[in-house]
């Protein structure tokens, strides 16, 4: 049976204007099922088209635009209570909300604030049980954000943020949550960012982590993909100019960690864990122009760690086998590391490599095939 439920709407329009069309404005809802209830509030704006559809029972929508030209925003919900609130203050420019909720007790929450002349849109897309999603961008301009989630009982979280002084000259940040599976936590925060990216996709993983966190710079791009891998967390933390980061952990890489720190310029890291189990990745790089990468693949109890500080250098670690360890640390200019592992060692008896290079122009391989306990170490000044 089809029934309209109790509609709290309330509507202040500029020029004294109470019908809800009035002054180029619009509302709309509609509530199918049982205890729904949603809350409009549009004032002193001219084209706040505002839409909430309630398909389920005790369900909550709240929609409040205020000062927000060409605002729009859209609340859908479908099954039993789910929960969606959308604030747009401040001469929302060109600022677009959607919040949909296909399932059961999801909650969703946009804020755009403080976005005059400023075209905006966050999308949020909630398909399970359980799921929890934030997307909040003030002082933002030109910034674009999407979640999207199909599972049970995960988080999802982006930030956009500027200053104070925040100056909107060139602009553009992009930010992308992916997430299908059960108990997965994604967040990102852009913070004082100027022509960010950020990416995070996390598909048929369990209580998997992935956090990106990009602070002031241009032309930030990170990416993370967790691929069937369970209690794996990624992290990546970026300042500075035209760095680009990307963390990968698929085929079963349960239990692994990775975490790649950029601050500097024009650097480049990329951690690949493929089958890779309980194993930990590390790149921290300062400086400029630095190129690092880590590959375990079919590894088990695995360690690599990269620091690099200074111009130029080069790093690759390639792991697979058992309790391989690689330790690189690199300063000056113009260095190049390789360090091959696909050794077999023990919880007693480690393969480790460590190879640390300071001055200029330094060239060091280390390769470890095969047995258990074997040591190597290269220092180059």
């Amino acid at each position: 049976m089809k029934r309209l439920n109790t509609i709290a709407l309330a509507v202040s329009l500029a020029f004294g204007a109470t019908a809800v069309h009035a002054a180029g404005s619009a509302a709309t809802a509609y509530q199918e099922g049982d205890a729904n209830n949603v809350v409009i509030t549009q004032t002193g704006s001219t084209l706040a088209n505002a839409t909430s559809t309630q398909l389920g029972n005790r369900n909550q929508a709240t929609i409040d635009q205020n000062d927000a030209p060409k605002a729009k925003a859209a609340v859908e919900q479908k099954q039993d209570g789910n929960k969606a609130t959308i604030t747009q203050k401040v001469d929302a420019g060109n600022a677009e909300a959607a919040i949909r909720q296909d399932g059961l007790n999801n909650v969703a929450s946009i804020k755009q604030t403080d976005t005059d002349n400023i075209k905006m849109w966050a999308e949020i897309v909630s398909k399970g049980e359980g799921n929890t999603a934030d997307i909040d961008q003030k002082w933002s301009y030109n910034a674009e954000a999407q979640v999207l989630q199909t599972g049970n009982l995960n988080k999802a979280a982006i930030k956009q943020d500027d200053a104070d002084d925040f100056s909107p000259t060139n602009g553009f940040k992009e930010a992308t949550i992916t997430q299908t599976g059960n108990l997965q936590t994604a967040s990102i925060q852009q913070l004082n960012a100027d022509e960010s990216r950020a990416d995070i996709v996390q598909n048929v993983s369990l209580n998997s982590q992935a956090t990106i966190n990009q602070g002031k710079g241009v032309g930030l791009t990170a990416k993370i993909l967790q691929d069937d891998s369970w209690n794996s967390q990624a992290t990546i933390n970026q300042k500075g100019n035209l760095n680009d980061a990307q963390i990968s952990q698929t085929n079963v890489s349960d239990y692994t960690t990775a975490l790649i720190d950029q601050d500097g310029n024009a650097q480049k890291a990329t951690i690949a864990q493929k089958a890779a189990y309980d194993s930990e990745a590390t790149v921290t790089q300062k400086g400029s122009a630095n190129l690092a990468g880590i590959n375990q693949n079919n590894l088990a109890y695995g360690k690599a760690v990269v620091l690099q500080d200074g111009l130029a250098m080069v790093t690759d670690v390639n792991q697979s086998g058992r309790f391989n360890e690689a330790y690189v640390t690199q300063t000056g200019s113009l260095h190049y590391a390789l360090v091959n592992q696909t050794g077999t060692g023990t919880g007693s008896n480690l393969n480790v490599a460590t190879i640390t290079q300071g001055g200029l122009g330094h060239t060091a391989t280390v390769t470890q095939a095969g047995g258990a306990g074997n040591v190597a170490t290269v220092t180059q000044n």
